[in-house]
């Protein structure tokens, strides 16, 4: 059997340093977990800061089991407070382009290192 990995595969796989890092949201889709429950997955590109963790590509997803879970990206992104009962639609075009920073954590997940997104914030000047 052949491989032949894109750059793109790789970037996803890059093991970035923890701390903030400027990204650019490439894409947002609506799926679900396991058991039925709505998620929104973001996918993010690094596009600043450090050259080695330039370019590769992390991800985020909200679900609906944890609502509260989003406020942070909301405002992030909208730069608008996040209210509580208030119904909110997120969709890729609405995600798509926007840029931000977010928060990595080293995690974990069978025996090997990952990129865990953990917060976000408005891209810093």
């Amino acid at each position: 059997m052949k491989f032949r990995a894109t750059a793109e595969d790789l970037a996803k796989g890059q093991i970035v340093k923890v701390g903030w890092h400027p990204v650019e949201i490439t894409r947002g889709e609506e799926t679900t977990d396991g058991d039925g429950a709505g998620l929104f997955r973001v996918t993010a590109k690094i596009i600043g800061g450090d050259a080695d963790d330039k370019g590769a590509v992390l991800r985020a997803q909200f679900s609906e089991k944890a609502q509260g879970m989003i406020k942070n990206f909301h405002e992030a992104l909208t730069g608008a407070k996040f209210e509580p009962e208030k119904d909110y639609d997120y969709r890729d075009q609405q995600v798509r382009g926007k840029k931000m920073e977010w928060y990595v954590e080293r995690g974990k997940y069978r025996g090997r290192d990952t990129n865990e997104v953990i917060d976000y914030r408005p891209m810093q000047v």
